[in-house]
């Protein structure tokens, strides 16, 4: 029942809430940049930021839900990435398992117990630096990464020096930077990135895309509702618990309307956006 829940509610992110704005977001980056208005601008990075999480959490609920239907445990590889106070927390949060990859495989290869902060900064640019190239060989993947590398080794350097920020500062900063960052990720080359921030920054035009796209304007609230209040799908399915306790008739019908709805959406062939990774 917590692997139909699961695949439920990871088929509800992907089909409802991601494809839609993949499909805005993929006609903007892919059009002419330079004649769309600052609000499209906007509401195509906020499309993409959104989407681009709820595209792969949804798949690895979705994978996680079939294997324990098998009696299988697949790793949780997203814990409320948006809800993280700092790019350091970030990044423990998004893609959990990658990350730890590249912590084992690149970062304890050259930052070691008792190392100075020059050396931690150097393994964390490294190491980022071969996570841009992983996802493409391409100069903005390389830039996005190195940029990433940046703001984690400065979260790393402030909890060294024990500077706090509030907590809600924290988390809005993170996700306003790493929003814009991911323009990098994004583009289809640092030409694109380059018009795309120019246009996020003149604040030209009209609100006339955001009031022909009430649609996406909407999901982006709820998608943003989602990510920052309630619990995510692991604490829902109670997955983390040793002791898990045991579901009721509300999860069952939930589990039901959102597989039901998710099916009956499922019109046109899509794919998912990490597939390519």
């Amino acid at each position: 029942m917590r692997g139909v829940l699961l695949f439920s509610v990871g088929a509800a992110k992907k089909v409802i809430l991601a494809n839609p704005m993949i499909d805005y977001a993929t006609v903007f980056y892919a059009g002419d940049i330079s004649a769309s208005d600052s609000s499209a601008a906007w509401l195509g990075v906020v499309a993409f930021t959104f989407a681009y999480y709820f595209d792969f959490s949804g798949y690895i609920d979705m994978a996680r839900g079939l294997g324990l239907l098998f009696g299988m445990r697949l790793p949780i590889n997203f814990d409320s990435p948006y809800k993280a106070r700092d790019f350091a927390d970030f990044w423990r949060r998004w893609n959990i398992t990658i990350s730890r990859f590249f912590d084992s495989a690149v970062f304890r290869n050259l930052f070691g117990f008792g190392d100075r902060i020059p050396k931690l900064i150097f393994a964390t640019l490294v190491t980022f630096l071969v996570s841009g190239i992983w996802h493409g060989a391409a100069w903005h993947y390389i830039i996005w990464g190195l940029v990433c590398g940046l703001l984690v080794a400065l979260s790393n350097i402030l909890t060294l020096y024990r500077i706090k920020i509030p907590k809600a500062v924290g988390c809005g900063v993170t996700f306003f930077v790493m929003m814009l960052v991911r323009v990098l990720f994004d583009a289809e080359n640092m030409t694109d990135a380059v018009l795309v921030y120019k246009k996020l920054f003149t604040f030209s035009g009209t609100l006339e895309p955001l009031l022909d796209n009430l649609y996406i304007v909407a999901i982006i609230f709820v998608s943003a509702l989602i990510c920052f209040i309630p619990k995510n799908s692991n604490e829902i399915t109670d997955i983390k618990a040793e002791e898990s306790r045991p579901l009721g008739a509300l999860h069952i019908i939930f589990a039901a309307a959102l597989l039901v709805f998710s099916i009956a959406n499922m019109s046109s062939i899509s794919t998912f956006l990490y597939f390519n990774f």
